[in-house]
């Protein structure tokens, strides 16, 4: 755990420091009626939690292949906001690019349950992106064989009901 909280804060550490140094004319976005700079959008997160802003600057840093520098703002809004679909985005960004042969070899122990645990917390928070993921891919005898999702009876009633929602 300890190793854990020093990962975030180092991540959270270098993202601000990152946001401090971004460029206001690199990323512009129409927020209320005016444009916004990339710093104030993120600064709305981190403040806020503003969770339109969020989707809207994820899917730009996903689109961008730059995913891997929204990790600390996923960690935000999951931990101090409880955004249930940052959980699932905090488990994304650890694993977006592994393919399943990897998946359990390329994370050391430490950061692979990290990634569970959020994965695990979003379905719990009802996330269906994360509880179809689960019923659809990480299945037994599936293309990611995570035994311990599952195998998991609760984890798996719960993301079934989030999907019958």
């Amino acid at each position: 755990m300890k190793n854990i909280i020093v990962f975030v804060s180092f991540v959270l550490l270098f993202s601000c420091n990152n946001m401090k140094k971004c460029n206001d004319d690199v990323f512009s976005m129409s927020y209320g009626g005016h444009s916004t700079t990339e710093y104030e959008c993120l600064k709305k997160i981190v403040d806020y939690g503003d969770t339109i802003i969020y989707q809207t600057m994820f899917d730009d840093y996903s689109d961008n292949s730059h995913i891997d520098e929204f990790l600390a703002y996923s960690l935000i809004m999951a931990n101090k906001y409880d955004f249930a679909q940052a959980y699932y985005d905090v488990f994304y960004i650890l694993t977006f690019t592994l393919i399943s042969e990897e998946y359990e070899t390329c994370l050391d122990e430490t950061t692979r349950q990290f990634a569970l645990d959020y994965f695990k917390q979003a379905i719990y928070k009802g996330n269906i992106i994360a509880s179809e993921r689960l019923l659809n891919e990480f299945g037994e005898n599936q293309s990611y064989p995570i035994k311990e999702l599952y195998l998991n009876t609760a984890l798996i009633k719960q993301a079934k009901q989030n999907i019958d929602r």
